[in-house]
């Protein structure tokens, strides 16, 4: 999975994890829909795995069976 930090400010984060945590909000200075983010950011992977394991095409090509990774024990 992934995780997005949005609109959240520098004190919503930790004392530990303020000094290298950064949001969306943060790094624009100002804040941001969610919604069309959402849907860009959905788009875009979406585009992505076309690429990558359909070959742009939307078939399948020589995509190996097991291609996603394990998880750790």
């Amino acid at each position: 999975g992934i995780g997005l930090n949005v609109n959240q400010r520098a004190e919503d984060f930790s004392d530990e994890l303020r000094p290298r945590a950064i949001s969306l909000a943060m790094a624009l200075r100002r804040q941001v829909d969610r919604q069309p983010l959402a849907v860009a950011l959905l788009r875009n992977l979406d585009a992505s795995y076309q690429k990558i394991f359909c070959g742009g095409s939307g078939s399948p090509s020589s995509m190996p069976k097991n291609s996603a990774p394990s998880a750790p024990n």
